[in-house]
């Protein structure tokens, strides 16, 4: 999103879907937490966790009930940034760790690799 002229970036989520973190972990620079997690966070930030963590689905009606997320700094998304080739970094170190044979010890074992298991069906 190209900001325009007198717009200051703000702060961004980077949410991985798919994994589950029981604690809070640190991965360079960076804190990931369980969107259940928003303890010490600013009231504005945790309502953007919670407004993005009820748009989390699976599939059709399964919706994704926590997930690990980080909060960025205030960035331009359209500007290549250190904190987030750091993060792309991130993101293709644990894909990487869960997706080989072997199991990896240097991705923290708070952040799980399960399938996501807690689902919220609607009632019809």
């Amino acid at each position: 999103m190209t900001l325009r002229p007198g717009e200051t970036p703000g702060r961004g989520i980077a949410v991985f879907p798919f994994r589950k973190t029981s604690e809070s972990v640190r991965l360079g620079s960076f804190t990931f937490r369980s969107t259940d997690d928003t303890a010490g966070v600013d009231e504005d930030d945790a309502a953007h966790v919670r407004e993005i963590a009820e748009m989390l689905f699976l599939q059709d009606d399964l919706r994704i009930q926590s997930a690990a997320y980080t909060l960025l700094p205030a960035v331009d998304l359209d500007k290549d940034k250190p904190c987030l080739r750091e993060l792309e970094q991130i993101q293709t170190i644990v894909a990487y760790s869960y997706s080989s044979p072997i199991q990896c010890s240097e991705v923290p074992s708070s952040i799980s690799n399960r399938p996501v298991s807690r689902f919220s069906v609607p009632s019809r």
